[in-house]
């Protein structure tokens, strides 16, 4: 299980920590072939249209920032790298 290189993208209505803290997320993960910057502009899009929400952009294992991590290359490898990731990004209770 690894916490995985992701970036935030959210509107500039969420001024401050405590603002930020309490936006609604929403998690993208990108395709077999791509990266989590794949869906930079539709999350633009989305915090635009619904600033009270932030999008986390994650790179699966073996993509974008992510390529040298070794395997295991699964679906249940990944599962649990998000998993991680999210609670790291978003607290434990995420």
């Amino acid at each position: 299980m690894s916490v995985l290189a992701h970036k935030w993208v959210s509107s500039g209505a969420l001024k401050g920590q405590a603002a930020f803290a309490k936006a609604r997320v929403v998690v993208s993960l990108h395709g077999i072939m791509g990266q989590g910057r794949n869906w930079m502009t539709a999350a633009r899009q989305l915090v635009k249209r619904q600033p009270d929400h932030k999008v986390l952009l994650i790179d699966l294992r073996g993509h974008g920032a992510n390529a040298t991590i070794a395997g295991p290359h699964t679906v249940a490898a990944a599962a649990r790298d998000v998993a991680a990731t999210v609670a790291h990004a978003c607290g434990p209770d995420a």
